[in-house]
């Protein structure tokens, strides 16, 4: 199973558990601020320590907060328990960020501090913030406090400059969700040196010192996360996570529940293994951003023009710690893309003020784009660890779930073999109809068996084939009509009239009298022809290295392989995964192809 996240974890953050430094943590506040060109840093147990830490250690106390009404409740929750109200504010409707036209009406006498979230990265209007603060200062004659919200925002630009250097300081969280990990922990920075003085030496008399069992409890945790984000073993992960209570401890958000409040350690200093760790984050970052960057691009340019997919535009600066797109009928996209193998993520499923605790600081007031944001929010998969290909094809499938059922024309049949890449293409047509029909597999794998007799395949091939088969997830389907051979399913095609035929994973059994039945033969093939007909055409592909490869699909002629192309999906293979997971990616381009086709008639 591919999850909705997964920390960029290497031997160097390993080696870590093992080691310890006793400066680490002063080490690690000097690296972060170069990183991201900021004076000064501070560690602290979690993002929301640090904000806490700031309201108490500069007295603000019954004042307003303006904070977005859709982000992480834990800002919230920052602002009541240091004795602060929070002011809630809409997003816009066009992304995910806070609408500045209320914030410059909701600004006040009252207010102390303006808590601006680039949410999943995504850069927030700073220029246009500043200007409505200050207008606000003159105004009402106090200082209001900026502070940037970046714990999605590591690295996001704002025309060319750094958010986290706009206003008076910035935040970051760094658990291992983010797009940098120190484990847990979390960091302020700002550019000012009064404003660190004074933080460090309220952090110094009020925190405590992280313990043994602190440190122990991180590099244990660290350790399991390396095996727990597996793919081959996610799945199990998953399922412990959804059906028992057995990693509740670990995964379950702490803030999550009716009460404000926070984690029992939020006072405890960061250790020197989390420092260590975060250290050897740092020296990612650039690739962790590109990677990041490079991902977007991908799903924006294979899910731009789909209908019933809201995607937020490729904007300069944006750093994608998350790929959020909004779309109807969430719960049944998430359950369909699970089915797949594919775990989505719906990172902020809240309005913040219809929590129950935050009602009463909402008073009346209605936040429509938050509350829309937090029914129809989807995060797909962009870790740096997503390859290209895994990458196209969550798009694909992604799509495949949005779409309304696809339709099969009259006269018109679709003749499926009946293994599990046949039923995962049933399963994403969404509907199903005597115009479809299942080909017994065994007539395929006796035509297999044959070729391998007459030496036209490998053994070796022939197992890869029969190990992929195995190890891919099966998809329930309703009884459908099934045919054994090529004689029963011309009787089929003179019994319905016919006049098309789509074959899928039906190649095989095909022979000449098939072409004279006056339908027209169409035949969806996963890898490029002419080069790549035929039996073994993935494997014989990556031997040859020939990476950019084609679904096609062919008007059948002289025999299977060859005819007319009539349509093309390209893919591209990768030779650092299986020879399973490249033939899923073909799978995936020809089902893709054929949704397409039927689709546009």
């Amino acid at each position: 199973m591919i999850p909705r996240f997964k920390p960029y974890l290497g031997w160097g953050e390993f080696k870590e558990i093992f080691r310890h430094q006793s400066d680490s943590v002063r080490c690690f506040e000097e690296q972060f601020a170069r990183t991201f060109e900021a004076r000064h840093a501070l560690a602290f147990p979690y993002g929301r320590s640090a904000l806490w830490a700031f309201f108490r250690a500069f007295d603000l106390k019954r004042t307003e907060v303006i904070l977005p009404a859709y982000t992480c409740v834990v800002v919230a929750h920052a602002i009541v328990l240091s004795g602060n109200i929070p002011r809630f504010v809409d997003v816009g409707p066009l992304d995910f960020n806070m609408d500045l036209e209320q914030v410059e009406q909701a600004i006040n006498e009252r207010t102390g501090a303006v808590i601006a979230t680039h949410l999943f990265g995504y850069p927030l209007d700073v220029d246009r913030l500043n200007q409505i603060v200050r207008q606000a200062e003159v105004k009402y004659g106090k200082k209001i406090w900026i502070i940037q919200d970046c714990a999605h925002g590591f690295g996001t630009r704002w025309k060319g400059r750094p958010v986290c250097n706009e206003g008076n300081l910035a935040l970051f969280g760094l658990n291992i969700s983010k797009i940098i990990t120190s484990i847990f922990g979390g960091m302020l920075t700002t550019q000012d040196r009064k404003t660190a003085q004074r933080l460090r030496q309220w952090r110094e008399d009020h925190f405590l010192l992280s313990d043994g069992w602190r440190s122990i409890r991180r590099r244990a945790y660290l350790l399991v996360v390396y095996p727990a984000f597996q793919e081959k073993i996610y799945a199990v992960v998953n399922w412990l996570e959804e059906k028992t209570a057995l990693l509740n401890y670990f995964t379950k958000a702490y803030h999550l529940d009716s009460t404000i409040h926070f984690p029992p350690d939020h006072l405890q200093q960061m250790s020197s293994v989390e420092a260590q760790v975060g250290m050897e984050q740092l020296k990612k970052f650039p690739e962790i951003v590109q990677r990041r960057r490079e991902l977007a691009r991908l799903y924006h340019a294979h899910l731009s023009d789909s209908q019933g997919i809201d995607l937020l535009p490729l904007a300069e600066g944006a750093i994608w710690s998350h790929f959020p797109v909004r779309v109807r009928k969430r719960e049944e996209i998430l359950r369909r893309l699970h089915q797949n193998g594919i775990q989505l993520g719906q990172l902020v499923d809240y309005s913040i003020p219809e929590l129950p605790g935050y009602r009463p600081y909402a008073a009346d007031a209605s936040f429509p784009n938050a509350a829309r944001c937090s029914r129809e929010t989807i995060n797909l998969p962009i870790h740096a660890s997503l390859q290209p290909g895994q990458c196209q094809a969550i798009a694909w499938r992604f799509q495949a779930a949005v779409a309304k059922e696809v339709s099969i024309p009259i006269k018109t049949l679709l003749l499926v073999g009946n293994d599990k890449i046949g039923r995962r293409l049933i399963g994403r047509l969404g509907s199903y109809s005597d115009r479809i029909v299942l080909l017994d597999v065994s007539s395929g794998w006796k035509r297999v068996f044959r070729l391998l007799r007459k030496k036209r395949i490998s053994l070796t091939l022939l197992c890869k084939m029969a190990w992929a088969e195995f190890r891919r997830e099966d998809h329930r389907i309703p009884n459908l009509e099934r045919v054994r051979n090529s004689q029963e399913f011309l009787q089929k095609i003179k019994n319905t009239g016919a006049k098309r035929v789509y074959l899928f994973r039906a190649g095989l059994i095909i022979p000449g009298g098939i072409l004279t039945s006056g339908a027209e033969i169409l035949n969806v093939h996963c890898a490029s022809l002419p080069s790549y007909g035929g039996l073994g055409s993935i494997q014989r592909a990556l031997e040859d290295e020939v990476w950019e490869q084609e679904a096609t699909l062919h008007r059948v002629e002289a025999s299977i392989d060859h005819g007319e192309v009539l349509r093309t999906v390209g893919y591209r293979l990768d030779p650092r995964w299986s020879y399973g997971q490249n033939e899923d990616w073909a799978y995936d381009a020809g089902i893709q192809l054929l949704l397409d086709e039927l689709k546009a008639n």
